[in-house]
């Protein structure tokens, strides 16, 4: 019977995490935190709501003058809001490579591996514009072509167009997420192991998902299951963390409502919640440490497996 790596490296992993973080050792855990803060280790719901209408349009015809008189300070803030997510997945690109670097070598030193692995980040931080390019440039070519059908501009489509709109896209972002995963999965310990760039990294990792082609699909369906078991997993995890910690804060506001009256209810709130918030944020990276940690040993497992000279993890 044909042995799997996809199954027998999910108990290689597990061990392999327990072995790092238990006994309980606060420094590899508050850096596996830090690590987890720019890999994207936990999610939050999407604090944004956007709500459209005829009035909220800003070029009609009671807003367009004053949309147009802040149009240089919404592109300034637009500007920066772009700089900013550009840096953070730049940072996000150098970590991948660090956090292979900090398990494959059992040292966890931030600053040396980060410096080592800078020009790495910076060539996959290009792949990956390069990649959002292409896959932005083939959506707004289809979203031409199934919109170039509608020959009434004034006509709502109708839900059947939507839905096949929708349909399309995902399609689409199925092969595109397929690279990326693969990318961050394979290639990045390929070029740190090949001390070599992303296309030539790829080039390797081609050669190793095709040995077995079998071994690369169950490993692709299985990866994808792991992560939304321990996404919910975390999920939950956190979500209790988040309620034990929301009763000292409750009763203190109860308790500030009772000696200073319902007067300061708003501020005192908004005090807490942000206060809730900036206490809650280190728990959740905190929390996310495990989850991560062994997704991150599981994947190097397999192409281990798969390939014995990327053999990263002893």
């Amino acid at each position: 019977m044909t042995d799997y790596y996809a199954f027998s490296s999910i108990d290689t992993a597990i061990d392999k995490t327990k072995l790092l973080l238990w006994p309980f050792n606060r420094s590899i855990w508050l850096r596996i935190a830090l690590i987890s803060l720019f890999l994207g280790g936990f999610s939050s719901f999407n604090p944004f709501q956007f709500k459209t209408g005829p009035q909220d349009m800003p070029f009609s015809a009671f807003g367009s003058e004053v949309f147009l008189n802040e149009l240089p300070l919404f592109l300034i803030i637009v500007a920066i809001i772009i700089l900013i997510a550009l840096i953070f997945t730049y940072i996000s690109n150098v970590f991948q490579f660090l956090f292979v670097d900090c398990l494959s070598k059992k040292e966890f030193a931030i600053r040396k591996y980060f410096r080592e692995n800078m020009g790495r980040g910076a060539r996959l931080f290009g792949f990956e514009i390069l990649i959002g390019l292409l896959f932005s440039a083939i959506l707004a070519v289809i979203i031409v072509l199934m919109f170039g059908g509608i020959t009434d501009t004034f006509t709502a489509p109708n839900f059947g167009f939507i839905i096949s709109m929708f349909l399309a896209i995902f399609l689409l972002c199925i092969p595109f997420g397929i690279i990326l995963l693969f990318t961050i999965d394979f290639v990045v310990p390929i070029m740190l192991k090949e001390q070599c760039g992303v296309l030539e990294g790829w080039k390797k990792c081609w050669k190793v998902l095709q040995k077995d082609l079998w071994q690369t699909i169950i490993y692709l369906i299985m990866r994808i299951i792991l992560a939304i078991v321990t996404s919910i997993l975390m999920l939950i995890v956190i979500m209790i963390a988040a309620l034990i910690l929301a009763i000292p804060f409750f009763i203190a506001g109860l308790i500030a409502v009772g000696l200073l009256g319902e007067g300061v209810f708003g501020t005192a709130l908004i005090i807490l919640i942000i206060i809730y918030l900036i206490c809650l944020i280190p728990i959740a990276l905190i929390i996310s440490v495990p989850f991560i940690t062994f997704l991150k040993h599981y994947t190097l497992d397999v192409l281990g497996n798969m390939e014995e000279k990327y053999i990263m993890l002893q």
